[in-house]
């Protein structure tokens, strides 16, 4: 039950960032607020599926190559959301984020409200 709960917070926080970016910065577009819960319910369900993965693969390529290893250890939660959300963009016309720039801004905060949904959800869970 925690899970759906944890999963429906993620859909409705992403929504709101997506409109919000869309009223602030003319690179993101969201035509409305069901768009963008749309949008935010296909992008959540990308990340379930394949966030873990990708994660695993930037950080087994990292630790081969050597290539600040730390540093990509630390972003790759980053790495994983741009990819996403660049697929997830294309995917949905009415959805549109102009420029890699904007859509690692955008994964960016994405990334910092998952981990703070996280963090709540872990701190009601002990208590």
């Amino acid at each position: 039950m925690i899970y759906v709960i944890k999963f429906i917070t993620y859909v409705v926080v992403t929504a709101g960032i997506f409109i919000i970016l869309s009223k602030k910065v003319k690179q993101v577009q969201v035509k409305n607020m069901s768009i963008a819960l749309g949008t935010s319910f296909v992008y959540s369900i990308f990340n379930f599926f394949l966030a873990w993965l990708l994660i695993f693969i930037i950080k087994v390529l990292a630790f081969i190559t050597g290539f600040f290893f730390f540093l990509v250890w630390l972003i790759s939660p980053l790495i994983a959301n741009s990819i996403l959300l660049y697929y997830t963009d294309k995917l949905i016309e009415p959805f549109k984020i102009e420029g890699i720039k904007w859509t690692f801004f955008t994964a960016g905060i994405i990334t910092i409200s998952s981990f703070a949904i996280n963090m709540l959800f872990k701190i009601f869970e002990k208590s």
